[in-house]
């Protein structure tokens, strides 16, 4: 299988930020003129901006279904001009991780800097008859690993009656997504010839940085890599 188009566009779990787009060159000199005003950082070409660089995806849940949004401050800016108007500090976020997120969870892991799944293993357990659940487990003992865990494990369970509901239309998404993903190993596994090799691309695909839920999908090849070690160079 010819691989070299494919590894150009595999990243790391973590979000590329990239600040020379010319997306992101607009962004960046609109937050300074409206710095200097303090005249509010929500502006049209930040949020293009940031959507497009976060691939339409919620970076604390990934899902790319949002029926609303926000522009989180990965820091709480706190009236902080500076932290308020940094576009490195800007992250798409969808309103349910946003609301939990809120100003409690201050000292998280920055996704556009750290590799987050190398730190949080993001599992099921369960199946469909007992009830999936969907749960993301520190592997380091510190602080910001813990604090990203517990935000995440809040954001797939909810903490008030009306956060649970909008968790639980969250994980629908994430179990078709899961259930795909799954389906697609067994087509890989069980197949031959261009059915086994689309099902590889397919695969590949769903490994990248911009798939919905893709921290899950990695961490089913992380944890049976002596059966898939073909993909261990996507991960």
């Amino acid at each position: 299988m010819n691989l070299t188009s494919w590894k150009s566009v595999i990243d790391m779990v973590k979000i590329t930020r990239n600040n020379n787009s010319s997306k992101s060159v607009k962004a960046i000199d609109a937050l300074k003129k409206a710095k200097m005003s303090d005249s509010g950082y929500n502006i049209g070409v930040v949020t293009d901006a940031i959507v497009a660089m976060f691939h339409e995806k919620c970076y604390i849940c990934e899902n790319k279904c949002l029926v609303s949004m926000s522009i989180d401050h990965l820091v709480p800016h706190r009236n902080d001009r500076d932290l308020k108007y940094d576009y490195d500090n800007l992250f798409l976020s969808c309103t349910h991780c946003n609301n939990i997120k809120g100003a409690r969870y201050d000292k998280i892991l920055d996704c556009t800097k750290v590799k987050v799944d190398d730190k949080i293993a993001f599992r099921a357990k369960g199946n469909i008859l007992t009830g999936r659940q969907y749960y993301a487990e520190a592997l380091e003992n510190d602080s910001r690993v813990l604090e990203t865990t517990n935000l995440v494990n809040e954001v797939y369970t909810g903490n008030t009656c009306q956060k649970r509901f909008e968790a639980k239309n969250i994980i629908k998404l994430l179990n078709d997504e899961y259930v795909n993903f799954r389906s697609l190993l067994r087509d890989y596994k069980n197949s031959m010839g261009q059915i086994k090799e689309d099902s590889y691309y397919c695969i590949v695909r769903e490994l990248r940085e911009d798939s919905s839920f893709a921290g899950f999908k990695r961490w089913v090849i992380k944890d049976s890599q002596e059966e898939y070690p073909e993909f261990a160079e996507f991960l």
